[in-house]
């Protein structure tokens, strides 16, 4: 079980364009459990969401609005952060990706 397409490259952030995983997501997926995949995919879908995406309104994630510290969510593995100065709070996988490659 596993979001990967077999179309791997990583945008400016750091995310793989094509699955919205970090690197670090990509490089523990082996290790880690069926259950905590189900977790992953299930927040990078929206699935599992804390709030909508102020750019878009689907379903997005932040482990911090989730009560869990800065260091479990996905955003500190980017170098750059998800927020938009346009809009309030952090945007998506998929907005954040847009905003790349336009």
């Amino acid at each position: 079980m596993s979001p990967c397409k077999k179309e791997c490259k990583l945008g400016a952030n750091k995310l793989c364009l094509a699955c919205h995983r970090t690197l670090k997501e990509i490089g523990d997926w082996g290790n880690m459990t069926d259950k905590t995949r189900m977790e992953t995919m299930k927040k990078i879908q929206g699935d599992t969401s804390t709030h909508d995406c102020p750019k878009c309104d689907k379903p997005s994630y932040c482990a911090m609005e989730d009560g869990k510290s800065l260091s479990a969510c996905w955003c500190v593995a980017v170098p750059y952060q998800p927020i938009d100065k346009f809009h309030d709070g952090c945007l998506c996988r998929e907005c954040l990706l847009i905003k790349e490659v336009k």
